[in-house]
């Protein structure tokens, strides 16, 4: 896996998304484990673990999400 492969903004928000799920009034994290979902975009873990833990991210467009 490319460790160091730029997502697009669409990408990130995505992967955010997909770390927390709402189940009635209890947030449940990781919805999906962050090994799955580095496979889904084909990236390294840790990238997936940066994302969800930092509140901003550099994407392809240049910019930080």
């Amino acid at each position: 896996m490319n460790k160091y492969k730029l997502l697009y903004e669409g990408e990130i928000w995505l992967i955010r998304k997909l770390k927390i799920s709402r189940n009635g009034r209890m947030f449940k994290k990781n919805k999906f484990s962050s090994t799955f979902v580095a496979k889904m975009f084909k990236v390294d873990r840790k990238t997936i673990l940066n994302i969800w833990n930092s509140k901003t991210f550099m994407c392809k467009e240049g910019y930080l999400i």
